[in-house]
């Protein structure tokens, strides 16, 4: 029995948390034992790892870093895991050094976006010396693979290029009964063309730049209504943006909805505005679920999406552009041409069951040594 500890900043709502619930959803439970250590409180996806049988363990009860050491350090000499597999930058920074004090032999990193926060010095000097205690370093996106190889110095045969992965099976297009029952949850008419927005309320997501298409696009479209799903810390300033720019009755925040089939049956296009990604959760979700797909063409983003064959894509911090992707998407030939292609690919190339098998191969081959179990 092989044992691994994943370790993640947190297990709230977040595109690495569910990367990791969807892997561990298809694990081999006969040659592997999961835990996963959480820095902080735990949060919704916890309690879904709890109900899938993977022990779940809060170093923290808040953000309290003095207690991240002793706790961490605690489970892993208790443990004796075989693999440590960290997400994240919290957790990369912190739980490497530790397990590698602690004699872990074997330690994974996930590095699931090309975060600017890596242009400032201090946190890239961390990350490049905290990398080097990885035996292998799992990049989402081909352009994180190459920001590591070219920016950090990593080694090729270190940097794994490892997508995110979606359960398939979990997404499809909604009945006309299950649609109408999504719509009413939030106030939508039949006739509405629903734009959604799915992400967390910060600078990286910019919901600026989905407000101000919004504007654009309800001067041309009557039957357009905006949707934003997420909650974050740039709330109050989106919310006074949108009252400013006159889209009261058009758009709609409606906060963290957890339940995403209810979210993409209630939507006719998903608009993801990022000004950088690594490989989004919410754009394989709406591949799989037969949503349109308008997007910045970024990092992988574009790896993932070929505009005009599987999307509509746009430059960042675009308004113009991203209004007029939208309004080419309300015809609905180019819409469902569009997204049965990627409905296709997401099958194809983003099975997290696929993912999950692959990985575990990745484990067994990386141990120097017989499992500690």
């Amino acid at each position: 029995m092989i044992k691994v500890l994943h370790v993640i900043d947190h297990l709230g709502s977040g595109g690495a948390q569910t990367v990791l619930l969807n892997l561990l959803k298809f694990r081999n439970q006969q040659d592997f034992s999961y835990t996963v250590a959480c820095l902080h409180g735990k949060g919704g996806v916890a309690a879904e790892l709890e109900a899938i049988g993977v022990p779940v363990v809060s170093l923290s009860p808040g953000k309290l870093p003095p207690l991240y050491v002793p706790n961490l350090a605690g489970l892993l000499l208790k443990e004796r895991f075989d693999i440590v597999h960290c997400h994240l930058f919290g957790a990369n920074w912190l739980a490497r050094p530790i397990a590698a004090l602690c004699g872990q032999k074997t330690i994974f990193a996930h590095d699931h976006c090309n975060d600017a926060l890596r242009e400032r010095l201090g946190p890239f000097l961390i990350d490049r010396l905290t990398n080097l205690l990885s035996c292998k370093i799992l990049a989402v996106s081909r352009s994180t693979r190459e920001f590591l190889l070219r920016q950090e110095g990593i080694s090729d045969e270190v940097v794994e290029y490892f997508t995110n992965g979606v359960d398939v099976d979990a997404f499809g297009p909604p009945s006309r009964e299950a649609r109408a029952g999504f719509r009413v949850r939030w106030g939508l008419k039949p006739e509405d063309f629903v734009v959604g927005g799915i992400g967390r309320l910060v600078p990286q997501k910019d919901f600026t730049t989905f407000l101000r298409a919004a504007a654009l696009v309800v001067e041309k479209s009557p039957e357009a209504r905006f949707v934003i799903f997420g909650e974050g810390p740039e709330e109050a300033e989106l919310k006074a943006l949108a009252v400013r720019l006159g889209l009261e009755e058009r758009v709609q925040f409606a906060g963290y909805v957890g339940d995403r089939q209810a979210v993409y049956g209630a939507i006719d296009l998903l608009l993801l505005t990022s000004r950088y990604e690594g490989t989004p959760m919410v754009l394989l979700e709406a591949m799989a679920a037969g949503v349109p797909i308008c997007a910045t063409g970024v990092d992988g983003t574009a790896e993932i999406l070929t505009s005009g064959e599987t999307a509509l894509l746009f430059p960042p911090a675009d308004p113009q552009a991203a209004a007029e992707a939208i309004l080419e998407m309300q015809n609905q030939p180019v819409a469902q041409k569009l997204s049965l292609a990627a409905r296709v690919r997401a099958q194809a190339d983003f099975s997290a069951k696929s993912l999950c098998l692959r990985l575990e191969d990745l484990y067994r081959k990386t141990l120097p040594v017989a499992p500690n179990g």
